[in-house]
C-alpha cells in the first residue's frame, strides 16, 4: 500500500533513506512536500521536522542550493510561529545545516553567521525538549573550528583551537562517548593537527572519528573521517596503511549498510584515489567506476558531486593513457561547471584540461589554460592564497614544456615566495615541489650550481616537514642524478639513483611503473659507461614492468623500448635500431597521435638511423617529420630547431637538393649564427 498521510511518506522515506535507496527516499519527500505546500492541517514542528529531514537527503546528495533554500524556509516558518517553543529545538539543527550547506559556497562569512546563531539558540533553548540536541553544541563548536581552518586567516589556529578545546570540554560534561557529534569533533581536531604537520598524531584522530561512528551507521562524518585519514597518508607516501585501513573499514562499514549503500561514496572515492596515487590504475579504475555508480544510484545527485566522480575517473584514464576517453569525459564535466556558474570547480577542471594537453603535447595549448586558471583564482581567492601559489607553480611548468625557462623560473619563483608565507607544513610540502622544479629549469640552462641549490633546498624542506622518505624524497633523489649526470659524475648519478630505487621500492613494491622508472635510470649510466649488456638487462626488467602495469601503448613503456634502438645505434647495429625504432613509433602514434612532441622524437631517431644506414631519402622523410612537430612545439624560430636543422641539411645535400638545403641553411644561420 502506498503511503498516502504525509507522517507515513516521512516514515517511508527515512526508512528509504536507511536501506540505502535514496532515490525512492526522495519520491516520497517530494510528494510529502507537496502535500505540505497544499494542506497545512499538520503541525507547524511536524512540518518543519519533516522538512529538516528532507534537507539532510539533499545536503548527503550534495544538492546545495536546493538544500539551502529548503532551510531558509524553515527557518521562515520558526519566525512566523516563534511563540511556539517546539519549533525553536528545530531552529538548532536547521542552522547548523544551513551553515554546513553554506560552506559548499565557500561564503564563510554567511556560514560563520548561521553557526553562531546555531550557537546562541541552543545556549537560551530548553534544548530537555529534546535530548538528541543535547550534544549539538558539540558539534557546531567543531563545524565552526573547521571552517576557521579552511581560512587563510593567519590567527585561524589560535581561535580554532580555543573552539575545540571548549567542544571537548562539553562532550566530557554531558557524558558524550560515542555518536556522530563525537565523531565530527575528533575529525575536526585531526585537521587541525594535520595543518601543524604532525602526521602521526592526526592519524589517531581519524580514527577515533571513525570507531565513535560504532552505533550510528549513516553519519557522513565517516566517509569524511576515511577521505580525511586516506590523504593524511597519501602526504606521508604510506599508501599500503591507508589501502589496508580503507579496505578495512568499508567492508566493515558494508556488514552493517549493506554494498554499495551511499553512506559509502567518501569513502570508496578515498580508495580509488589511493590506488591511483600508488600506481594500482586497474583497481584504481574499479573503484572510480564504483563510485560513479553509488553515486548515480542515489538519484539525481548534485553537479559537483557528478564532476567529482568524472575528475577521479580521468585522471586514472590519463595515467592509463586513454587520453580520448579521458577527453570525452572531461567535455561532460565541463558542461556540467558551465551550467552551474561555480567559478571555483571552472577552474579546478581547466586545470585538469591544461594536464591532459600537457600529456598530448599541446604545451601552447596547456599554457593558456593554466594563464586562465592563474587568473580566475586570483581573482576569487586573491594575489597571496594557498591556491594563487599552486597556480602560478603549475604555469611555470607549463612554460618548461615549451622551453621558455626564463618564464618558468619566473612563475616557479613567485610560487615559492608566496608559498614561503603559508603554513609551514604545507607551505613547506608546495615549497619543496616548486624548488624541484626549479632545479630541472636551472638543469635545462646548464645552470648547475643553482640546479643544485634548488634540489637541496627540496630535500631539506621535506626533512623539516618529517616527509623524508616519501616519493617526493625519491624524486628529488632521481633529480640530483640527473644533476651528476650534467656534471659527467656518473657514478655519482649511480648512487643517487640507487638510492631513489631503494626508497620507491620500499614504498610501492617491486612491480610498480614508478620503480621501473627509476630501473630505467640505472640502465641509462651503465649505457653511458658503456656496459651494454647490463643495461639491456635492466631496460628490459623496466619494460616488463611497464607493459604489465601501463600496457604497451603507454608512452613511459615506448621510452623504454626506444632504448633499446638507441644502444644498438651506439653499437653500429642499425638494422636492430630501425626495427625498435619503427615499432616504438608505431606505438607511440597509436597512443598519442601523430603530433605528439615524443613521437616527433623517435622519428627524429628513425630519420638517424636511415641517416647512418645510407639511406638519405628516408632519413630526410623522418627529419622532416620530426621539425615539423618540433616547430609545433616550440614555434617557428626556436633555436632547439638547430638540431633537427643540420642533419636535414647534410642529407639534403647527399641528394643533390642544394637549393633546399640552403634555404633551410638560412634558417638555421638566423637562429643559430652559425652556417652549415
Amino acid at each position: 500500500m502506498n503511503p498516502t498521510t504525509i507522517e507515513e511518506l516521512k516514515e517511508k522515506a527515512n526508512e528509504c533513506f536507511i536501506s540505502g535507496d535514496w532515490a525512492e527516499a526522495e519520491k516520497n519527500f517530494r510528494a510529502g512536500l507537496e502535500q505540505l505546500e497544499e494542506n497545512h492541517s499538520l503541525p507547524v514542528e511536524g512540518a518543519m521536522a519533516f522538512m529538516l529531514d528532507y534537507s539532510r537527503l539533499l545536503y548527503l546528495k550534495e544538492r546545495n542550493e536546493e538544500c539551502r533554500d529548503l532551510c531558509l524556509k524553515i527557518l521562515d516558518l520558526a519566525e512566523k510561529n516563534s511563540s511556539n517553543p517546539a519549533t525553536q529545538t528545530i531552529l538548532v539543527p536547521t542552522c547548523l545545516r544551513l551553515a554546513e550547506t553554506l560552506s559548499f559556497f565557500e561564503d564563510l562569512d554567511q556560514t560563520l553567521i548561521y553557526l553562531k546563531r546555531a550557537a546562541n539558540l541552543a545556549d537560551h533553548t530548553d534544548l530537555n525538549l529534546n535530548p538528541d540536541y543535547l550534544s549539538i553544541l558539540v558539534t557546531i563548536l567543531s563545524t565552526h573550528a573547521a571552517y576557521l581552518l579552511s581560512g587563510e586567516d593567519p590567527g585561524r589556529f589560535a581561535e580554532s583551537e580555543s573552539l575545540i578545546e571548549k567542544a571537548e570540554e562539553l562532550a566530557q560534561e554531558y557524558g558524550i562517548t560515542s555518536g556522530e557529534d563525537l565523531a565530527n569533533l575528533y575529525s575536526t581536531k585531526a585537521i587541525s593537527i594535520q595543518l601543524r604537520g604532525d602526521i602521526e598524531e592526526a592519524q589517531k584522530y581519524y580514527i577515533l572519528a571513525i570507531d565513535a561512528l560504532e552505533d550510528s551507521p549513516l553519519s557522513a562524518c565517516f566517509g569524511e573521517a576515511c577521505f580525511g585519514y586516506a590523504t593524511l597518508r597519501a602526504t606521508d607516501s604510506k599508501f599500503s596503511s591507508s589501502l589496508e585501513f580503507l579496505e578495512e573499514q568499508i567492508a566493515s562499514k558494508e556488514k552493517r549498510t549493506g554494498n554499495d549503500h551511499p553512506i559509502l561514496k567518501r569513502a570508496i572515492a578515498a580508495l580509488a584515489l589511493t590506488y591511483s596515487a600508488c600506481g594500482e590504475l586497474d583497481e584504481a579504475e574499479i573503484q572510480a567506476q564504483r563510485y560513479n555508480r553509488i553515486v548515480e544510484m542515489m538519484g539525481e545527485p548534485g553537479v559537483e558531486l557528478k564532476i567529482d566522480c568524472l575528475r577521479i575517473l580521468i585522471d586514472i584514464l590519463q595515467q592509463q593513457s586513454r587520453f580520448s576517453e579521458a577527453q570525452v569525459l572531461l567535455s561532460r564535466a565541463n558542461d556540467l561547471a558551465e551550467a552551474t556558474g561555480n567559478q571555483a570547480i571552472l577552474v579546478r577542471l581547466l586545470m585538469d584540461m591544461a594536464r591532459l594537453k600537457l600529456d598530448l603535447g599541446d604545451f601552447q595549448g596547456s599554457v593558456e589554460l593554466y594563464e586562465k586558471s592563474l587568473a580566475i583564482t586570483t581573482r576569487l581567492k586573491g594575489p597571496d592564497h594557498f591556491e594563487t601559489a599552486i597556480c602560478l607553480g603549475l604555469l611555470g611548468n607549463a612554460y618548461f614544456a615549451v622551453h621558455d625557462f626564463a618564464r618558468a623560473e619566473q612563475y616557479i619563483r613567485q610560487s615559492i615566495e608566496l608559498s614561503s608565507r603559508q603554513e609551514e607544513f604545507f607551505g613547506n610540502l608546495l615549497g619543496a615541489d616548486n624548488y624541484r622544479y626549479l632545479g630541472l629549469v636551472c638543469l635545462q640552462q646548464d645552470k648547475l650550481e643553482e640546479a643544485e641549490d634548488a634540489f637541496l633546498k627540496a630535500l631539506a624542506m621535506l626533512e623539516t616537514t618529517d616527509m623524508a622518505q616519501t616519493l617526493q624524497e625519491a624524486e628529488t633523489l632521481k633529480n640530483m642524478g640527473e644533476l651528476s649526470e650534467a656534471r659527467e659524475d656518473l657514478e655519482g648519478a649511480r648512487r643517487y639513483y640507487e638510492k631513489a630505487l631503494k626508497l620507491a621500492r620500499s614504498i610501492l613494491g617491486d612491480n610498480n611503473f614508478e620503480v621501473a622508472d627509476y630501473i630505467s635510470c640505472l640502465a641509462d649510466i651503465a649505457r653511458k659507461q658503456s656496459r651494454y649488456e647490463e643495461a639491456e638487462e635492466m631496460y628490459g626488467k623496466a619494460l616488463n614492468i611497464f607493459e604489465q602495469t601501463l600496457g604497451p601503448g603507454h608512452p613511459r613503456t615506448c621510452i623504454v623500448l626506444q632504448r633499446f634502438g638507441e644502444i644498438a645505434i651506439e653499437q653500429s647495429k642499425y638494422d636492430e635500431a630501425e626495427e625498435y625504432f619503427v615499432k616504438t613509433l608505431t606505438r607511440m602514434e597509436q597512443t598519442l597521435g601523430s603530433n605528439h612532441p615524443d613521437v616527433g622524437y623517435t622519428s627524429y631517431c628513425l630519420g638517424a638511423t636511415y641517416h647512418w644506414k645510407s639511406m638519405p631519402s628516408r632519413a630526410e622523410s623522418y627529419y622532416k617529420k620530426a621539425l615539423s612537430i618540433k616547430e609545433e612545439q616550440l614555434g617557428l624560430k626556436h633555436h632547439d630547431l638547430a638540431t633537427i636543422l643540420e642533419p636535414l641539411i647534410d642529407v639534403l645535400n647527399s641528394q643533390g637538393k642544394q637549393a633546399e638545403a640552403g634555404s633551410y641553411n638560412r634558417r638555421m644561420n638566423e637562429l643559430t649564427g652559425y652556417d652549415r
